[in-house]
C-alpha cells in the first residue's frame, strides 16, 4: 500500500476515533453531571487535571523518540531505531515509578476541606487510581514512533475505537447502577492497560526488526534524546499548564460549581481540537522524511500544503460553532444550564485553540528538522501572559470565568497566528515567506464572513429554527464557493486523486 493511501486510510480512522471519543463524551458528560452533581463533577474535573499535570514527566521524550524513530526507519538504520526504542523504554520505566511515587505523596499528605463533597478515602483513592492510569502508559512511549514512521495511524485508532466503545458503556452502566468516581477511576486504569499492552503487540507486529535488549539501551543515545527533548519538554509543560491553568483559577478563586459550567464549554472545544488534530495532525513523518533528503522544495511545498488543510478545517470549525453553538449547549445540557455564558466561553476558547491548529504546520516543520526551541520559547511566552492575565482578573476584579477563556486564547492568537509563523519560517529558510503566509492563511476570511451572516440572523431563542437552518444552508454554500475559488492547482490534483472514482464523471 504506497504512503498516500496509508496516509488518508489513517487519517480517515483517526477522524472515526475522535467522533467516536466525541460522542463517547457528549453521552458521559451530562450523565456524570446529572449523576455526580456540580460539585462532584467539579473536583473530578480538577482532579484530573492535576494527574494529567503528571504527563510533565514525559520531558518532551515522546517529540524525541517520535523524530529520531522515524528518521532512523526512514534511512533503514535499524540499529539506530533500536538504540532509540530501549534507551527511551529505559527511561521511562524510572519515570513510571516517580510519578506513582508522587501521586502517592500528594494523596496521603495534601488534605483539602472537600468533607462536603468527598471522604478523604475517596479523595485517596481516586487520585491514586487516575495517577496510576497516567504512570503505566509511560513505558509503551518507547514504541510511539514505531507506528508513526510506518505510516500505520489506522491500526492504533482501530484498537483504539474498540476501547472507547467498551468504556463508555462500562460508565455508563456504573453510573446507572449508582456507582460514582471511584468505578470510574477504575475502569479508566483497567481500559488503560489493556489499551498499552496492544499498543505493544501492534508495535512489535508493524516492526519486526524491532529488538528489546538491554544492549541497545546506552548512554549516548539518551543524551541525544534529552538534548532533542529538552525544548519539546518546555513545549508540553506550557500546553498542559495552558490547558488547566484557567481551570485551577476558577476552582481556586470562584467554586467547584463555576467549573463544572466553564468545562463543558472547554469539553466541546476539546472534542473538536481533538478531531481535527486526530484528522490532520500527519505532517510530521512527511516533512521529517523530507529533512532526511534535504529536499526543501516538497519541504515548502508540502508545509503550505498542510496548513491550508489545517486553516481550511479551523475557519469550518469556528463559522460553525459561531452558528450552532448556543443550539448545541442548549440541547445538550438542557434549559436549566447557564447556556449564553456558555456560548460565549466557547467561542473565545474556540478562536485560541483553533489558532494553534491553523499554524500547526510551521510547528511540525520546527519539530522535523530539530528546531523546536522556537515553538518552546513562544509557547512559554504565551503561557506567562495568560497566567498574568488569570492573577489581575480572577481573584482582584472576578470578572468570572469568561475572563478566564479571554486569558487563555488572547495570547495564543498573537503567539500562533504572528510570532509562530513570521519567526519559524526565517529558521526554516523558507523563500517567498510572505506569499506563503498569505496563502496558509486565506481561508480564515470565512470566519468573518459567517460571523456577519451570524448577526443578520439576529435570533432571541437558542431552539432550532428555520431561520437559523437557512443560514447554516447560505453559510455552507459560501465556504463551499470560497473552496472552489481558492484551491491551487496542485490542491486540485490531490482533491481528484483522493475522490472515490464513482463521484468522478467518466471521461467521454
Amino acid at each position: 500500500m504506497s504512503k498516500l493511501s496509508l496516509m488518508l486510510k489513517g487519517s480517515a480512522l483517526r477522524t472515526a476515533e475522535a467522533v467516536v471519543a466525541i460522542i463517547a463524551g457528549f453521552i458521559t458528560l451530562p450523565m456524570l453531571l446529572h449523576h455526580l452533581g456540580e460539585d462532584l463533577y467539579g473536583f473530578w474535573v480538577l482532579a484530573g487535571s492535576f494527574t494529567g499535570l503528571m504527563y510533565i514527566f514525559d520531558l518532551g521524550f515522546a517529540a524525541a523518540v517520535t523524530r529520531n524513530v522515524t528518521h532512523a526507519i526512514s534511512n533503514a538504520d535499524h540499529t539506530k531505531a533500536n538504540k532509540v526504542i530501549n534507551s527511551s523504554l529505559l527511561i521511562y520505566t524510572g519515570l513510571c515509578a516517580v510519578i506513582v511515587l508522587v501521586v502517592i505523596l500528594v494523596a496521603f499528605f495534601y488534605r483539602p476541606d472537600l468533607s462536603d463533597v468527598i471522604s478523604e478515602r475517596e479523595f485517596q483513592l481516586v487520585l491514586i487510581l487516575l495517577g496510576l492510569t497516567v504512570a503505566a502508559e509511560f513505558p509503551v512511549k518507547a514504541f510511539a514512533g514505531v507506528a508513526t514512521a510506518h505510516y500505520r495511524y489506522d491500526l492504533l485508532s482501530t484498537y483504539r475505537i474498540a476501547l472507547k466503545v467498551a468504556s463508555t458503556i462500562t460508565v455508563i452502566t456504573l453510573l446507572y447502577l449508582g456507582y460514582q468516581v471511584i468505578a470510574i477511576a477504575t475502569v479508566g486504569l483497567i481500559f488503560g492497560a489493556v489499551g498499552n499492552l496492544l499498543f505493544y503487540i501492534l508495535a512489535k507486529a508493524i516492526y519486526s526488526e524491532m529488538r528489546l535488549s538491554r544492549q541497545y539501551a546506552e548512554k549516548k543515545t539518551m543524551k541525544e534524546l534529552f538534548s532533542y527533548s529538552s525544548w519539546a519538554f518546555l513545549i508540553d509543560v506550557n500546553q498542559m499548564i495552558k490547558q488547566r491553568i484557567d481551570i485551577f483559577f476558577i476552582g481556586g478563586f470562584i467554586s467547584l460549581a463555576a467549573v463544572s459550567v466553564y468545562y463543558v464549554s472547554v469539553r466541546l472545544v476539546e472534542y473538536s481540537s481533538q478531531l481535527l488534530f486526530k484528522m490532520l495532525n500527519i505532517a510530521l513523518p512527511v516533512l521529517t522524511d523530507h529533512t532526511a533528503r534535504a529536499d526543501k522544495v516538497k519541504f515548502r511545498d508540502d508545509l503550505i500544503l498542510f496548513n491550508r488543510m489545517n486553516c481550511y478545517c479551523a475557519a469550518i470549525t469556528i463559522g460553525g460553532f459561531i452558528l450552532l453553538g448556543e443550539p448545541i449547549l442548549y440541547y445538550w445540557m438542557g434549559s436549566d444550564f447557564d447556556y449564553q455564558t456558555g456560548y460565549h466561553i466557547l467561542l473565545v476558547l474556540l478562536f485560541g485553540r483553533m489558532s494553534s491548529l491553523a499554524a500547526n504546520a510551521f510547528n511540525t516543520g520546527l519539530l522535523a528538522t530539530s528546531q523546536h526551541k522556537l515553538t518552546a520559547k513562544i509557547s512559554f511566552f504565551e503561557t506567562c501572559l495568560s497566567a498574568l492575565l488569570l492573577g489581575i482578573g480572577l481573584p482582584i476584579y472576578e470578572l468570572g470565568p469568561l475572563f478566564a477563556a479571554y486569558a487563555i486564547s488572547a495570547p495564543l492568537l498573537v503567539g500562533r497566528l504572528l510570532l509562530l509563523p513570521i519567526l519559524a519560517g526565517k529558521a526554516l529558510s523558507v523563500e517567498r515567506l510572505h506569499s506563503l503566509m498569505i496563502g496558509s492563511f486565506r481561508p480564515l476570511l470565512l470566519i468573518p464572513m459567517v460571523y456577519l451572516l451570524d448577526l443578520s440572523l439576529n435570533r432571541d431563542t437558542p431552539e432550532i429554527t428555520w431561520n437559523l437552518a437557512a443560514t447554516v444552508l447560505a453559510a455552507a454554500g459560501i465556504g463551499l464557493a470560497f473552496l472552489i475559488f481558492d484551491m491551487s492547482a496542485r490542491e486540485r490534483g490531490l482533491a481528484k486523486r483522493v475522490t472515490p472514482r464513482f463521484l468522478i464523471k467518466r471521461e467521454a
